[in-house]
Parts: structure tokens; sequence; C-alpha cells
């Protein structure tokens, strides 16, 4: 019921710029706490030490990604943004998606017989 709710809801909030984070200066904005946490519950018990390694390491991303989010192609900021919230969306996933397209359209391989 929500799905259709906001399937019919996507294109009026697109056109109200919410909704699209490629609109927005900046990278988008992920729940970091909740990313975490999932990851320090992995297994069944709850390890702080997991959790404050990833919030370090989301924090690492983001501070990376930000000053060069908004030069970056808009097709890369759609792409990668889809890429890393796939399940509890994560900086370390977006940034590496990132480097890597940049990478790879500065690189094209080259086909040989």
């Amino acid at each position: 019921m929500m799905l259709i709710y906001l399937r019919r809801s996507l294109p009026a909030l697109m056109l109200a710029g919410i909704g699209t984070s490629v609109a927005m200066a900046g990278p988008p904005r992920y729940d970091v706490d909740t990313h975490c946490t999932t990851i320090a519950e992995f297994g069944g018990t709850y390890s702080a030490e997991m959790y404050n390694y990833c919030v370090e390491s989301e924090q690492s991303a983001y501070n990376a990604l930000k000053p060069q989010w908004d030069t970056l192609p808009a097709q890369v900021q759609a792409h990668c943004n889809k890429i890393a919230s796939f399940g509890t969306p994560s900086y370390e996933m977006l940034e590496y998606c990132v480097k890597e397209e940049m990478s790879a359209s500065a690189n094209p391989p080259v086909f040989k017989y």
C-alpha cells in the first residue's frame, strides 16, 4: 500500500525537488546510526567496537565525498546513490562506487584483436 502511494507521489516530489539527491548540495543524507547498528548487531551480539569502527569509516568516506560531490556528473551521483542505498545506505559504498565510476570513465579499455 505504501509502495503504491510512493509511486504515485514520486513525480510530484521530484518536481518539488524532494526525493532526489542529485539536486541537493553535497552528498545525500544517510542514516549512519541505523547502518552501523545493523552491522554491529550482525550475528546476534552487539559489538561496540564494530559500531565505532563503522561510524569512523562512514565519517571518513563522507568527508572525502563532500568537497567533490557537487562537481561529479549527475549520472554518477544518481547511479552511485542507488548502489549505495541498497540495504542500509552506506557512505563507504558511495565513495567506492564514485571512485570506481570516475576511474572507469577516465580509463576505458580498448578491445584488441
